[in-house]
């Protein structure tokens, strides 16, 4: 895993949540509430760490760009490589991620605590596809130039390898993945290589279904024992049962 994903890497910004539309009806649901909604879906569920996440003034606050749901939507477009080192198509099969914190020390959380969840709707095999498919206001919301917690890279007019750091604008200073102005940690964000074996360029850049996509700002939820960073993977329902 990149070092940038790691906690001492993030910024000292808050990821803001959501005030209106789609993603703030789904803000701090109850566990009943959730298993009610969700009744009738089915899926398999990846269940990571999101290490950037601690405990501030008794909310949850993620300082990381991975995932970022600014411009109402959640995207999973930096950090875990790894986990989405499977072709587009497999992702938009019944597919769900759910992000809990730590329980490090810097992470202040007495609990793995619920932080988002989010049916997967789209994945895209470049960061140019995912810029296309976003509305202008989402694409600023989420820019890397824009934002220390972006995750979305705006292509340069000149084009060049779609998965090359080289046909992208940089991130700012300062952002998540470039501290500073040689840090290189953002490279690997656009041109990633862990996914070539599978016989496709890189991990897929992940877009939610704003129906199906949950956030917490508050300590609600928490799954009974501690998972370790390697990820599991289990059935919804399965997820859904363990949680308290």
């Amino acid at each position: 895993m990149n070092a940038a994903c790691y906690p001492g890497r993030d910024t000292d910004e808050c990821q803001v949540y959501p005030r209106t539309g789609p993603l703030a009806r789904n803000l701090n649901r109850s566990l009943p509430e959730l298993q009610g909604v969700l009744a009738t879906e089915r899926g398999e569920v990846y269940c990571p760490v999101v290490a950037s996440t601690s405990m501030r003034s008794g909310q949850l606050c993620h300082s990381g760009s991975g995932p970022n749901w600014q411009g109402d939507l959640i995207t999973l477009c930096t950090c875990r490589w790894r986990m989405r080192n499977r072709a587009p198509h497999y992702w938009e099969d019944h597919r769900w991620i759910a992000g809990f914190t730590s329980t490090s020390q810097e992470s202040g959380c007495d609990a793995q605590y619920l932080l988002f969840l989010m049916k997967v709707d789209s994945a895209y095999p470049s960061q140019k596809a995912l810029w296309n498919a976003l509305a202008p206001t989402v694409r600023e919301a989420k820019s890397v130039e824009q934002s220390p917690v972006g995750d979305v890279y705006r292509p340069r007019p000149e084009g060049g390898a779609q998965d090359s750091h080289n046909a992208y604008f940089p991130p700012m200073k300062g952002h998540s993945h470039r501290r500073e102005a040689d840090d290189t940690s953002w490279y690997r964000d656009v041109n990633d290589s862990t996914g070539k074996h599978r016989g496709y360029s890189g991990a897929p850049f992940l877009m939610g279904d704003p129906h199906f996509s949950y956030l917490w700002q508050h300590p609600i939820i928490s799954r009974p024992f501690e998972y370790p960073r390697s990820i599991p993977r289990m059935s919804l329902s399965e997820m859904l049962g363990s949680l308290r």
